[in-house]
């Protein structure tokens, strides 16, 4: 019992090497104290369990919008000069007369008149023509 006192007291002291509790009971030991446990560190950690199952995540959830590509005028309606005739990516309808191709493949009029879709005579192409409103 009285042994137990003096450990304690001594833990209440500061230590001479560095607070380690390993060093006072090296040296409780040396003064001739008994000791029981050889290790006198415990340490103890807490440990965080979910309180709810964990549900999958989905890869759905999101979509671009359309990017409204077509036929703006059909064939025999009327069109002013700079309207837009098609909207496409790549060539799926070629130019033909009064009409001009832009660099994303959009066909316009150049002069007011009626559209009129062909098809080419050698690689059965479309091809969209305006005719003028003089000669139509």
């Amino acid at each position: 019992m009285f042994a137990a006192q003096q450990f304690l007291g001594r833990l209440s002291q500061p230590v001479r090497s560095n607070n380690n509790v390993a060093a006072v009971v090296s040296s409780f030991i040396q003064d001739g104290g008994v000791f029981v446990s050889s290790s006198a560190t415990t340490t103890t950690t807490q440990i965080r369990c979910a309180t709810k199952k964990a549900g999958g995540s989905s890869n759905n959830g999101r979509d671009s919008i359309g990017r409204r590509l077509g036929i703006k005028v059909y064939p025999g309606v009327y069109a002013k000069a700079g309207n837009i005739i098609i909207r496409q990516r790549g060539r799926k309808f070629h130019s033909g007369e009064n009409v001009v191709m832009g660099r994303d493949h959009t066909i316009s009029a150049k002069v007011a008149g009626v559209v009129k879709f062909t098809r080419h005579p050698k690689n059965n192409r479309n091809v969209v023509h305006i005719i003028p409103e003089e000669a139509a």
